[in-house]
């Protein structure tokens, strides 16, 4: 399921840290070289880190990227890296919050992702409305208490299945 995948691509808000979470997560990827990415997410202009992320793909998609991600940093090349991973049919995304986020913020954010995707024609309106119904009913049980630093939402995504875990500290 297309847009399933782009949405977990998109969210790419994952930690860089093997833990608990990633238990029964991580099966068949992460696997050689070149098959586990890491980004650090800031936003304003202040560069305020938000979270570490890391998403952990299969052997296969690694070597298909692989050139990609030698050929160093550059829009390009993290938009070229985005779309694979955004198609990918096996995928598993960590996030580690380094800081509190605010509820409203963090679900508007997955909107304007959504929206972006919709933007760039990967989604129509009709699947936007679908999945983001479908997501605020999967994200209200973080509205109390909200997202805290040290928090560590995952993904895992295997064709259209996708399996969420958070641990809190």
């Amino acid at each position: 399921m297309r847009d399933v995948r782009l949405f977990c691509g998109a969210l790419l808000i994952v930690s860089a840290a093997a833990s608990t979470a990633l238990a029964g997560l991580d099966d068949g990827v992460g696997l050689g070289p070149r098959s586990i990415l890491r980004m650090r997410f800031e936003v304003t202009f202040f560069k305020i880190d938000v979270a570490d992320i890391e998403a952990r793909i299969p052997p296969a998609l690694a070597a298909r990227i692989a050139p990609r991600v030698e050929a160093g940093e550059s829009k390009e090349t993290v938009r070229a890296i985005s779309r694979e991973l955004a198609d990918a049919d096996t995928l598993l995304i960590e996030m580690l919050y380094l800081r509190d986020a605010d509820f409203d913020k963090f679900s508007k954010g997955i909107l304007r992702q959504l929206e972006a995707a919709r933007d760039s024609d990967r989604i129509d309106q009709a699947e936007l409305d679908r999945m983001w119904a479908d997501l605020e009913i999967q994200i209200e049980p973080l509205r109390d208490p909200g997202i805290s630093e040290g928090t560590t939402l995952a993904y895992r995504v295997d064709g259209d299945r996708v399996r969420m875990r958070l641990t809190g500290p």
